[in-house]
């Protein structure tokens, strides 16, 4: 009789159980939510706008703590038809790079990684290298300032959380040797802004410049939790707020897809509110198309 009674509660909690995730909205389908913003709202000559014909994007300091976030989320954009990408390329200075980088698209990105066809060694103190490791890419995405790290000063070469450390060098080499049709998109600290512009412009390449502060992560992140704030931006340099890497990682992921790649653009971007909330993740991936469609 015990039994049947505790098999009775057992029943009628899997019932109330059932009944309470029968209520429970399910969550966004964010790579749905991508695949539509992306098909939707390309610009004209953007890679999304026909995705046939897959672009090549190259990741600089990708073994870095904020690198591997941003490879990690272009790579997996990459993976949808809609996003007119092929697999991206990472350049890294050393072998300790590549290490660092798979260990984050394995764990945040779940199960992702790099093989030896996708991370390239570069040594962004030779032009020659740096054009050659560049050849065939129509969009570089870099950072005003990389890291020299390593045994011997320059062997790897990180993007990290900090914008304002690091050296400003490798960027004005990048600039100066990418493709005459590529697009560069660079990040920079709001103190650097007017130093990246003028690279830029005077490498005379197209470029979309993204001003922030500091990036920060959010521990043991991964790729189903999605975006955590959503991202506003201003046009110019002086309203740069704090991002989360892993959304200038999304922001990034769309930015290369939908974007003119003939046209140039500064924006301030930070972050507005939390976005992690189903009810804000799909607003968040529309807004990035929003803040991004200034020229």
């Amino acid at each position: 009789m015990r039994r049947l009674a505790l098999a009775v509660v057992a029943a009628c909690s899997l019932q109330t159980a059932s009944a309470l995730a029968a209520r429970r909205p399910p969550p966004p389908d964010l790579t749905k939510i991508y695949k539509d913003t992306v098909a939707a709202n390309n610009e004209p000559g953007s890679a999304a706008e026909r995705p046939i014909n897959k672009q090549l994007v190259a990741v600089c300091g990708a073994g870095g703590d904020a690198g591997r976030f941003i490879y990690g989320y272009v790579q997996r954009a990459a993976q949808t038809f809609e996003s007119g990408l092929k697999a991206p390329r990472a350049l890294v200075g050393a072998a300790r790079g590549s290490r660092a980088l798979n260990v984050c698209l394995g764990t945040s990105f779940i199960l992702a990684y790099a093989d030896e066809s996708l991370v390239q060694r570069c040594d962004f103190r030779d032009d020659e290298i740096i054009k050659k490791r560049l050849d065939g890419c129509s969009m570089v995405v870099a950072p005003y300032r990389m890291r020299p790290q390593g045994a011997v000063t320059g062997t790897e070469w990180s993007w990290d959380l900090d914008q304002a450390g690091g050296e400003s060098e490798p960027f004005s080499r990048i600039c100066a040797n990418v493709q005459d049709a590529a697009h560069v998109i660079a990040v920079a600290a709001p103190a650097d802004a007017a130093a990246a512009q003028s690279a830029l412009e005077a490498s005379g390449v197209p470029h979309t410049l993204l001003v922030t502060k500091d990036l920060a992560t959010t521990k043991k992140w991964n790729l189903n939790e999605g975006i955590q704030q959503v991202v506003g931006a201003k046009r110019g340099a002086d309203s740069a707020g704090e991002v989360q890497v892993e959304d200038l990682g999304a922001l990034i992921a769309q930015a290369v897809s939908i974007l003119d790649p003939t046209k140039s653009r500064i924006l301030s971007i930070g972050a507005l509110a939390d976005g992690a909330d189903a009810r804000r993740a799909a607003s968040a991936l529309r807004a990035l198309r929003r803040l991004l469609e200034w020229t």
